[in-house]
Formats: C-alpha cells, sequence, structure tokens
C-alpha cells in the first residue's frame, strides 16, 4: 500500500498525470486535424470518383461522339440499377461499375468545354444553363489532349455526413484503446523505475535509523554513478570517517584516563614514602607540586582544544614583526639549547615582514615545535623563513632520526606518540602538535611535516602576510 507522502507514490503519481496530459494534447491535435480533414478527405474521394467515371465517359464520347449514352448510363447508375453496355466498346466499364457500386445516389454534374450543362443528375440545372459556382471540376480531355468536357461528383449529404460519423466513432476508439495502452504501459514503467530510484533510498534510510540507534550499520553496494550512487558513495564515507572518530574517541578516552593515571599514581606514592618516612614531606610535596602542574597543563590543553572544536576561541590579533617573534623564540630557548649541546641558528629574513598574529598563541605553536625538535636531536636546529608576495613560510629543521613514513599521516592528531612505550615524562601528552596545528589554522595557516634526504625532520609553517617593508 503507497503512502501519499512517500517519494514512490509522488513519483508514480507524477508520471500519471504527465502521461494523461501528453495523451489529452495528442488526442487534441490529432482531433483538430482528422476534423478538418475528413470533409476534405470526402471531397478526395468524390473528385477520385469523378476520374475514374470521366474516363469511362470520355470512351463513350470518343465512340459515339455525343453524350448520350454517357447520360443513360449515368442516370441508369445514379439509381443503382443494372447497366448492359457493349463490351466491345466498353471492356473496363462494367467492372468500374461494380466497384463503385456503393457509391450510389451522387449528384453528378456534366458540363461541356464553355462551363454550360449538359446533364445534372439532380434536376437543379437545366441544359444549356452556364455553370458559375466555384468548383474544381474534373476535365474530360481527348486523346488529341483537347478539352470536351467537365465532370462533378458530389456524394450525397445525409451519406458523407455517415461516413464521417463512422469515421468519427472509428478515430474515437482509436483514441481510448491508444490512451489506455499508454496509462498502462506508463503504470508499468513508473513502478519500474519509481523503484530503481527509491530502492537504494530505503536502504539509505535503515542504515541511518541503524545508525542512530546505535546499530552496526552496514556499508551499502554502490552500483550507479548518478547522483543516488554518489549519495550512497557519500554514506560510506561517512560510516568510515563515524566509525574512526568513534576509534580516536575511545583511544582519547584511554589516553586521558592513562595520562591522569600516570601522576595521580606517583602523587600516591609520593604520599606513601612520606608516610613511611622514606623521604621527608618538602620532598613529597615538591614532587606533588610538579605533577599538579602536569595535571593542570593537561586539562587546560584538552579544555583549548574542546574551545577551538567548537569554535569559540578568539584570537587577539595585532600587525607581528616576524623578525621580533623569531628574536624572542631564539632568546626563549637558546640556554635550554646550550644545555643539551645542541646548536640553534635562526635565519632572519632580508626584509622586514608583519602578519597579523595573536603573538601569545603563536609564541605557544613554535615553542611546542621548538620543544619537539630539542626532545629528538643531538645536532642542531634551524629556523629559516622565506617570504613571497602573499605569504612568508618558517621552516623549523632538526637533525634527529625523522619520522617515519608511516607515522609522518597522525602526527597531528591528539594523543598521537610514534613511539607507543613512550609516557608523558619523555614525550608529553601527546596533544602539542594538534594543538599547534589548531593555531596555526586559526591564522588562516598552514602546516605540515617532511622528512630531510640527510636525516632530521623540517615543520613547515606558511603563513599569510600582512606588510612587507621597503629597505631603507
Amino acid at each position: 500500500m503507497y503512502d501519499p507522502h512517500s517519494i514512490q507514490w509522488r513519483l508514480n503519481f507524477s508520471f500519471s498525470i504527465a502521461a494523461l496530459l501528453v495523451s489529452i494534447a495528442i488526442s487534441l491535435i490529432v482531433g483538430i486535424i482528422a476534423y478538418a480533414r475528413i470533409a476534405d478527405l470526402g471531397m478526395a474521394v468524390d473528385r477520385a470518383t469523378a476520374y475514374r467515371l470521366g474516363q469511362l465517359l470520355i470512351q463513350s464520347y470518343e465512340t459515339t461522339g455525343d453524350w448520350e449514352q454517357s447520360i443513360a448510363w449515368i442516370q441508369r447508375y445514379n439509381q443503382n440499377l443494372p447497366v448492359t453496355l457493349n463490351p466491345d466498346i466498353h471492356p473496363q466499364f462494367q467492372w468500374q461499375v461494380n466497384l463503385t457500386k456503393a457509391l450510389n445516389k451522387q449528384h453528378i454534374l456534366l458540363l461541356d468545354a464553355q462551363h454550360r450543362v449538359i446533364f445534372d443528375s439532380a434536376q437543379e440545372l437545366t441544359a444549356g444553363t452556364r455553370w458559375t459556382m466555384i468548383a474544381n471540376p474534373v476535365p474530360l480531355v481527348l486523346h488529341n489532349r483537347e478539352v470536351v468536357a467537365y465532370l462533378i461528383v458530389e456524394s450525397d449529404l445525409t451519406h458523407r455526413e455517415n461516413n464521417q460519423q463512422r469515421l468519427y466513432y472509428v478515430l474515437l476508439l482509436i483514441f481510448f484503446l491508444g490512451f489506455g495502452m499508454t496509462l498502462f504501459i506508463n503504470l508499468l514503467v513508473s513502478i519500474v523505475l519509481t523503484r530503481y530510484i527509491v530502492r537504494p533510498l530505503n536502504q539509505l534510510a535503515q542504515a541511518s535509523h541503524a545508525l542512530a540507534n546505535d546499530q552496526p550499520a552496514i556499508k551499502l553496494p554502490v552500483h550507479r554513478k548518478d547522483e543516488i550512487g554518489t549519495t550512497t558513495q557519500a554514506f560510506n564515507t561517512m560510516l568510515d570517517a563515524l566509525a574512526e572518530q568513534k576509534k580516536l574517541r575511545q583511544q582519547m578516552v584511554a589516553d586521558i584516563a592513562h595520562e591522569l593515571r600516570t601522576p595521580l599514581s606517583i602523587i600516591r606514592l609520593e604520599i606513601e614514602a612520606a608516610q613511611d618516612d622514606l623521604q621527608s614531606p618538602e620532598q613529597a610535596l615538591t614532587r606533588i607540586a610538579n605533577e599538579l602542574e602536569s595535571i593542570t597543563q593537561l586539562i587546560e590543553d584538552l579544555r583549548y582544544l574542546s574551545l577551538a572544536d567548537a569554535g569559540e576561541l578568539r584570537l587577539d590579533k595585532h600587525p607581528l614583526s616576524l623578525e621580533a617573534l623569531l628574536q624572542q623564540i631564539q632568546q626563549r630557548w637558546h640556554s635550554v639549547t646550550q644545555k643539551h649541546q645542541i646548536q640553534l641558528q635562526v635565519k632572519m629574513p632580508d626584509t622586514p615582514v608583519y602578519i597579523l598574529a595573536d603573538i601569545n598563541r603563536l609564541q605557544q605553536a613554535l615553542n611546542n615545535l621548538m620543544s619537539n625538535a630539542i626532545r629528538h636531536t643531538q645536532g642542531h636546529i634551524e629556523l629559516t623563513v622565506q617570504v613571497n608576495t602573499t605569504n612568508c613560510q618558517l621552516a623549523i629543521t632538526d637533525s634527529g632520526a625523522g619520522i617515519s613514513e608511516a607515522d609522518l599521516p597522525y602526527i597531528f592528531n591528539r594523543f598521537y606518540r610514534k613511539d607507543k612505550a613512550r609516557n608523558r615524562q619523555h614525550g608529553g601528552s601527546g596533544l602539542g602538535l594538534a594543538i599547534t596545528q589548531q593555531i596555526i589554522q586559526l591564522h588562516d595557516g598552514k602546516i605540515w611535516a617532511e622528512n630531510r634526504d640527510g636525516g632530521g625532520t623540517v615543520f613547515y609553517i606558511r603563513l599569510p602576510i600582512t606588510l612587507i617593508a621597503q629597505p631603507k
């Protein structure tokens, strides 16, 4: 049973209405044309009869030299009486009469070459009367191409109307048969077509309901290349994305639990050690304060990412000198790099460049990258800048072991560590690069990483520039 609100019912109804309108339009056109042509058809039949009858009359005229025998024959023919003619003179006459007996009671008018009446079967015009009515008589031509007479044949009006009425009935019957067949065929085609269209939509609806009810949704087969096939493919892609998000969400919850469990375990151990007099309370409090600071930083990172995801993170952007920013980063990490015996090299741009940025957030992003670089290298770190007319590109290059190609696509994921066994004491919380990516994207920029051919990793940051100062 069809639902009147369903697409299938609406498509079937639309196809049926369209077929009905097309059938009615075709019927009206055919009816108008037929109505205009039926009268012409009757006149054409009369003219054809006149041509056939004229051939016989001209044969009789050529034989006798007058119209008397022809007139006598016309009178008998018009009264539907047996006609007897000399077969030697008229060898084709008898079968012609038999073919045209159905057209008896016709008005036959024979005129001479000057359009004077020779014979009128209706006895409305007397012999010798000049015929002046508008018509197109059939000329009777001798072998020498001389026109000796004209012939007009008009069917009886009642007989013609009866023939026209029968023709109307035949056309009406054809119309109803064609109309019924059109609707029947349209109904079959619409049912097959709508099922072809609606079946994948029903499958999408069932899969969506299963997904909404937290039931496992199965990927739908894609057998079509039209819009419905594209929609089905998009649905399957969405299922993959949702499955990946669910996996990441579960992993994130597990990572958060792990990140919290580690400092809490340390705090519990420090308290137990103080209670057992294995260390002084001051030592325990110092270590507990460090772990609480780590927990606080983790919570702050998570809050930052949640604000960024919700679109509620606001930046305080101002024109910022890129040279001043790099100098601050160099000063911030100078003592740390010296402590780890790492050479830090910063190449300033040749021309002063200004970007529109939140200095605190951008410093946070660069500090995250510097912290990672220091953690994974023992040689040198290099900061370089390339500038063109529209953007600037910062590169932070280290001389470490690099990142495996399998890990590169995932390093900006939250809680991702290329070394799964590394804890937060040596590898951080796994949120630094995710936060850095969010900050760069909020600045309308882009960040990515590549491995160097000679070893190490390069992190690229591309930011739009506000102004390039002209050198003095």
